[in-house]
């Protein structure tokens, strides 16, 4: 019981440093961003026919921030996208797959929003997000936002796009963004929400060197 004491202690220790230090005294909202990776299209008038390879590098600009993933695993059929549109997803006879890698784990994820817009014109595509389950990428005019939300909140270290072709649909859709949210409650502060916050100040420290 002494040593669960003393950790609880130590992590309440902890918890008030941090925000004395990063001066947070601002009131937790019920669910908040915590960021927005934005997918680097290929700065063209047409998609790229050159799929991202596993090593694909993230200096080569494939998404900003840059510093908010450190690398994809399982990319198949993801290729740069036409000028506006971030990166095609499949191809007209393969699934398209890939995992970011996220450089830190986000605490207590509520939801991942994707912006999508599909490519057949005639066709919708199925589009998966962390094996949350498929969303119909319905509309070819523009790009819309397609929520993939938790049951309960969970930590995420990794986000995985796949996009499918279901019954009678297409395999290919266009993704331009992915937003994060977490659960900040209302009433009190605690390690985990401190810990998100100090990653993302810790990040934009290094990159102000």
């Amino acid at each position: 019981m002494k040593t669960k004491s003393f950790f609880t202690k130590s992590r309440w220790l902890v918890t008030i440093i941090l925000l004395t230090t990063l001066g947070i005294t601002n009131a937790w909202g019920t669910e908040t961003l915590y960021e927005t990776i934005t997918l680097v299209d290929g700065g063209s008038n047409s998609d790229s026919g050159t799929s991202f390879a596993t090593n694909t590098s993230i200096t080569t600009s494939v998404l900003t921030p840059k510093d908010s993933v450190t690398g994809f695993s399982a990319a198949a059929y993801v290729y740069p996208a036409k000028s506006g549109y971030g990166w095609k997803i499949g191809s007209s006879s393969n699934n398209g797959n890939i995992t970011l890698t996220l450089a830190h784990t986000i605490k207590n994820v509520t939801k991942i929003v994707v912006s999508a817009q599909r490519y057949n014109t005639s066709k919708a595509t199925n589009l998966n997000c962390n094996s949350i389950g498929n969303k119909a990428i319905s509309n070819a005019a523009s790009f819309n936002n397609y929520e993939f939300t938790y049951t309960n909140a969970t930590d995420v270290s990794s986000i995985n796009l796949t996009a499918s072709a279901g019954t009678s649909g297409d395999r290919r859709c266009y993704v331009k963004s992915i937003s994060i949210y977490y659960d900040k409650p209302a009433s009190g502060y605690t390690v985990d929400k401190c810990i998100n916050y100090f990653s993302l100040r810790q990040r934009s420290f290094a990159v102000s060197l």
